[in-house]
C-alpha cells in the first residue's frame, strides 16, 4: 500500500514551550518532512530543530524579514515543499495547532481524498482556557494537559475562528495571510466536515500571549503591504498592551470548573483526549529511556570502579 508523501511548514518565533511537541506529535501521524521557518527567535527554537533534526527531516530556514509578511514566506515554503520534498500534499501549521484525524493518522486521511480535490478546509477549536486557583489571569491551557475545547470557536471579534488549509502540491500554489486559504491550486475544495479537525492552543498563559503580541503586533505595524484588517486582534491588542485590554480579555476569556459543566451538558463545549494520552505515552516513554540510560551508566562506572579497585 503506498501513501501520500506529507511535508508540513511552520512558521515560528519563539515557541520554544510548544515546538518540540508540536513536531513530534505531527510526525507521529505521518507527517514525512518539516520546513520550519524561523522569524527571529530569540529562544531555543534554533537548539531544538538541531535535536529533533536528528531522527525527523526538518528544512530549517531562517527568515531575518521582521515585517510578518506571512502569504509570502508561506507560499515560497509551499513552493519548497514541491522542489525539495517531493510533497505529494501540504499542510500549513502554526505551533500551537494539532491536527487530529477523526480516525487514523493524517497519512492514511489523505489517502482518501479523491482526485478532483485540490484543497481542504480544516475547522480550528479553541483550547478552553481554565481559571487556575490564583484567578483569571492565571489561566492557561497545553495540548499535554487540555482535553475541553469549544464546539464554534470565534476570534476576539467575534466572529467564526477561521480554518487552516492543506493543499496538493504544486507551483502556483498561493497561500493567504493567515494560512485560512489558498489559491492557485487545481481542483475543488473539500470541507473537512468532521473527519479532521484542528485543536488550536493560542492562549497557553498570559505572559505567553503578551509577548506574542508585542512582537507579531509591532511587526504588522511595520508591515506597509498588507490591508490595515490583517491582523486585527494583534493590531488592537498591541495598541492596548500598556492599557489593560489583554488583561481585560484574558479574564474574559478564562473559564471556571462550573462554567466548563456548564458547556459540556449544554454542548457549547466538547471533550477529547487524545492528545493527552499521546503526550502522557510519550513522557512514560521518555521517562522509560531515561532511567534506562542511568542504569547503563550507572553499570558502566561501577565496572570501571571495580577494575580499579582490583589492579590496586
Amino acid at each position: 500500500m503506498t501513501y501520500p508523501k506529507l511535508t508540513m511548514t511552520l512558521l515560528v518565533r519563539n515557541e520554544a514551550d510548544i515546538l518540540a511537541e508540536n513536531i513530534r506529535y505531527h510526525h507521529s501521524q505521518g507527517i514525512d518532512s518539516f520546513i520550519v521557518m524561523d522569524n527571529l527567535s530569540t529562544d531555543a527554537t534554533p537548539e531544538i530543530i538541531h535535536t529533533l533534526s536528528q531522527d525527523i527531516e526538518i528544512d530549517y530556514l531562517l527568515q531575518e524579514a521582521d515585517d510578518y509578511n506571512q502569504r509570502q514566506w508561506v507560499t515560497e515554503m509551499a513552493h519548497r515543499a514541491v522542489t525539495e520534498h517531493g510533497a505529494d500534499w501540504i499542510l500549513h501549521n502554526d505551533a500551537d495547532e494539532f491536527w487530529l484525524p477523526e480516525t487514523g493518522d493524517l497519512r492514511s486521511f489523505a489517502r482518501t481524498l479523491t482526485d478532483e480535490v485540490g484543497v481542504v478546509q480544516v475547522p480550528r477549536h479553541n483550547a478552553v482556557v481554565l481559571s487556575e486557583e490564583g484567578g483569571p489571569l492565571q489561566g492557561g491551557c497545553h495540548p499535554s494537559r487540555s482535553e475541553v475545547f469549544e464546539r464554534n470557536s470565534l476570534n476576539a471579534q467575534g466572529k467564526t475562528l477561521p480554518g487552516k488549509v492543506m493543499h496538493r502540491a504544486c507551483m502556483t500554489a498561493e497561500v493567504h495571510q493567515g494560512n485560512h486559504g489558498v489559491s492557485g491550486v487545481p481542483g475543488r475544495v473539500d470541507q473537512a466536515k468532521g473527519r479532521l479537525l484542528i485543536l488550536h492552543f493560542p492562549y497557553r498563559s498570559l505572559e505567553r500571549y503578551k509577548e506574542k503580541i508585542r512582537l507579531g503586533g509591532a511587526a504588522y505595524e511595520r508591515n506597509t503591504e498588507l490591508p490595515a484588517q490583517a491582523g486585527a486582534t494583534w493590531r488592537a491588542h498591541y495598541a492596548g498592551l500598556e492599557n489593560g485590554v489583554v488583561e481585560h480579555f484574558w479574564r474574559e476569556l478564562s473559564r471556571a470548573p462550573e462554567e466548563v459543566d456548564i458547556g459540556l451538558f449544554s454542548g457549547a463545549l466538547f471533550r477529547e483526549d487524545r492528545l493527552c494520552q499521546y503526550f502522557a505515552a510519550l513522557d512514560a516513554t521518555q521517562r522509560q529511556q531515561k532511567l534506562q540510560e542511568s542504569c547503563e551508566t550507572l553499570c558502566h562506572e561501577t565496572k570501571l570502579l571495580v577494575e580499579d579497585f582490583a589492579r590496586s
